[in-house]
């Protein structure tokens, strides 16, 4: 632990946009009051407890307050009221870490100007606090469709430095995650079980200001171990697959980080590898035009996502040569080393991909699952679906299909009462989209835009 930890960062402060609000799913008031399944571990029930969680964890409420600032219906914080999985579905889970002290969170989601997320895990022992109802909708992903189908759990730590994710931290959220898994029908995988850095942007201009956490040093591998899920699971070794999974290990897995504050960073345990435009350590790492607009180079700076290819995050191989991997990413092909003797990926059974459609030159890609426009009812406005460029998927490329089964819906909730005509209403679509892998984020497409190969 740090002996003096810097303040809590301000960066899940709110704002009324909804194409821009910071949401998510979570827990608190009151339990969703449906049997959990057979493989879900019993609810703890103490005296005077809501909490969801499983019975084994030390987990204890304290309730984020859900309060009216102003006379302005629009004012009010800090998460909103909703029925889900009723309305909105309950498909993604995002680990994310707090970048300050485990007090100083808990004020956070304490006070009613602030944002919301489900759950807090401290560092030092694994303790569990939980601050929302699973049937409401916290803020707290930057992504408002994340937000609405997503539980999002805080883990106390810094993102570039993983002293701070203890042994306790990880086996107490793994039996939390493991359990509203089992709870929610939510998939043991990587395009369901995300961290906040998979979160996509809902438009171009917000891409920098995604977030980055839980970063290069949480061990995805070993989560999933615990969570009885090992990433390896439905892989196969040989590295002639049209989708591969990424599998570098964790310690000993030495790669380049830089701009960790006052200590050096950790290049020695980290939970990536890095990607670069031609098979050779010595070409550039591969750009990133939204996250670095201006044609800017990518860096081996901490907190630079772009260029990387984190563990359990399936790829579409676009080329292989000389113990080089080449994925299709971000528009163009990205290569990491993956020599035959010491592979760092595994091809993945049955995968799948997609390409756009013929005659179809380029297709965009989107942050959220929105309905079409005509889905609207009569004096509800519109969200469109906003493409994220400069991103797109080009005519000759493919990426990995990671769930072809996503919810197209709009939950819209703008005002503090749930009384509101056409207001905390959850709003259907007809057209289909898939959730691929593309870059180091996941994004959405048109199911009518493209073509779906293997299987």
């Amino acid at each position: 632990m740090k002996s003096s930890p810097p303040p809590p960062s301000t960066r899940r402060r709110k704002t009324r946009t909804l194409a821009t609000v910071a949401l998510a799913v979570v827990a608190g008031t009151a339990i969703v009051t449906a049997a959990a399944p057979a493989s879900a571990e019993p609810r703890a029930q103490k005296p005077g407890s809501t909490t969801d969680c499983p019975r084994s964890l030390d987990c204890e409420w304290l309730p984020a307050p859900y309060e009216s600032l102003s006379d302005d219906p629009g004012d009010y914080g800090n998460h909103d009221l909703g029925d889900r999985p009723n309305g909105p579905s309950i498909d993604y889970i995002v680990i994310h870490d707090t970048e300050g002290s485990y007090n100083g969170t808990i004020g956070l989601v304490s006070d009613p100007t602030y944002l919301a997320w489900n759950y807090t895990i401290r560092s030092s022992d694994g303790h569990v606090a939980q601050h929302l109802d699973p049937k409401d909708v916290g803020w707290h992903a930057g992504n408002w469709y994340v937000n609405m189908h997503a539980i999002g759990i805080e883990h106390e730590g810094y993102a570039a430095d993983g002293a701070w994710y203890t042994e306790e931290m990880y086996e107490s959220s793994a039996k939390l995650v493991k359990h509203l898994a089992a709870e929610y029908g939510i998939p043991l995988d990587r395009a369901h079980i995300i961290g906040h850095d998979q979160v996509p942007a809902l438009r171009g201009s917000s891409v920098p200001a995604m977030h980055w956490d839980p970063g290069p040093y949480w061990d995805w591998e070993h989560f999933f171990e615990l969570l009885g899920a090992p990433l390896q699971r439905g892989t196969v070794g040989n590295q002639r697959g049209d989708v591969v999974r990424i599998l570098p290990g964790f310690e000993g897995n030495t790669q380049t980080l830089t701009g960790c504050g006052d200590s050096p960073c950790d290049t020695e345990n980290t939970n990536f590898v890095p990607l670069h435009t031609e098979p050779s350590e010595d070409s550039p790492l591969v750009p990133d035009p939204g996250l670095h607009p201006g044609a800017a180079a990518s860096t081996t700076t901490v907190s630079d996502i772009g260029p990387r290819a984190t563990a359990g995050v399936d790829y579409a191989v676009a080329e292989r040569r000389d113990g080089w991997t080449a994925i299709w990413y971000l528009g163009a092909k990205a290569w990491f080393r993956d020599p035959t003797e010491a592979p760092v990926s595994r091809s993945v059974k049955n995968g799948q991909w997609i390409t756009p459609k013929a005659g179809l030159t380029s297709i965009p890609v989107y942050g959220a699952a929105y309905p079409e426009a005509s889905a609207f009812p009569e004096g509800v406005s519109v969200v469109a679906q906003t493409p994220v460029a400069p991103y797109a998927v080009l005519a000759g490329q493919r990426y990995a299909l990671v769930d072809a089964a996503v919810s197209t819906d709009y939950y819209k909730a703008v005002t503090f009462s749930p009384d509101t005509p056409n207001d905390h209403v959850d709003i259907p679509g007809q057209e289909e989209f898939l959730l691929i892998s593309y870059g180091h984020r996941q994004y959405y497409v048109k199911a009518a835009d493209v073509e779906i190969h293997g299987g």
